[in-house]
């Protein structure tokens, strides 16, 4: 069964938070907050960073310049990834 655009709805109702957009509107994502960790040569890093699933049509007014607030911290977009599928991933850094 393909996912439709009710099913996404649900599932944003179900785990998503409300995301707020300077200059006024919000909207609800899933926050996903990724930790990733990589060793080169002897030398190893570590880098946290935030992203947020949302549906397509959400997220219409969201530009690099929007700063959006997600859990009270700001941040602004880094990259936007459609998937093809009515979902955008939003990479965000710190604003």
């Amino acid at each position: 069964m393909l996912e439709t655009s009710d099913d996404r709805l649900a599932f944003l109702d179900a785990f998503g938070e409300s995301v707020s957009i300077s200059g006024g509107g919000s909207f609800t994502a899933i926050v996903d907050a990724e930790f990733a960790s990589a060793s080169f040569d002897g030398v190893d890093g570590e880098d946290a960073f935030m992203a947020l699933w949302a549906v397509d049509a959400g997220i219409a007014s969201v530009t690099k310049s929007s700063t959006l607030t997600v859990r009270s911290a700001n941040y602004k977009l880094h990259r936007a990834e459609p998937d093809g599928t009515g979902w955008t991933r939003l990479v965000l850094r710190v604003a």
